[in-house]
């Protein structure tokens, strides 16, 4: 009974180690995707419902000749809106609660040709979220006399898939 059960706890070990890679990657590449999805609903959204534009970000200032002397960032306005897109994105994220994932059997035996192949073996995936998001503002050349000004919203989100036994994390 002892070598039996030593037989069958090393199968079970190697089973383990054979399928856990396969399981982590996908877990994690499918908790990106979904917290893509939510990056560009709450953008888009966020967009649309505030109607900001850029002219709305910068204050330009002109000299008597009418010369560009001097641009402004509406710091309350970009503020506000770097805090309604780390807040809309993290809610979304939040909202995801449990997804499940199906890998097929072959996938999971690490053998290229049976990849794909079999009845899917389904898995719990839980969404673990972090969202940090900056305000980057950049002036680049674009020739003589001319400056090109740019205000981005970089938002990152680290992302942990917990899946029962596992933990996989990415960005």
């Amino acid at each position: 009974i002892c070598v039996f059960l030593l037989f069958i706890s090393a199968c079970i070990v190697l089973l383990d180690r054979q399928v856990r890679p396969v399981v982590e990657a996908m877990s994690i590449s499918y908790a990106k995707i979904l917290a893509e999805q939510a990056i560009n609903t709450t953008v888009s959204q966020i967009l649309e419902e505030n109607d900001i534009s850029a002219q709305d970000l910068i204050t330009i200032t002109r000299n008597s000749g009418g010369d560009i002397t001097d641009l402004q960032v509406n710091s309350i306005l970009a503020n506000r809106l770097k805090t309604s897109l780390s807040d809309g994105v993290l809610n979304g994220l939040l909202a995801l609660e449990e997804q499940k994932l199906s890998i097929p059997l072959g996938t999971l035996s690490g053998i290229q040709l049976f990849s794909g192949w079999g009845p899917d073996i389904h898995i719990r995936v839980i969404p673990a979220t972090y969202v940090d998001t900056k305000i980057i503002s950049t002036f680049t050349s674009a020739g003589v006399n001319q400056t090109v000004h740019r205000i981005m919203f970089r938002v990152v989100v680290d992302i942990s898939a917990i899946v029962p036994g596992y933990v996989s994390t990415g960005q």
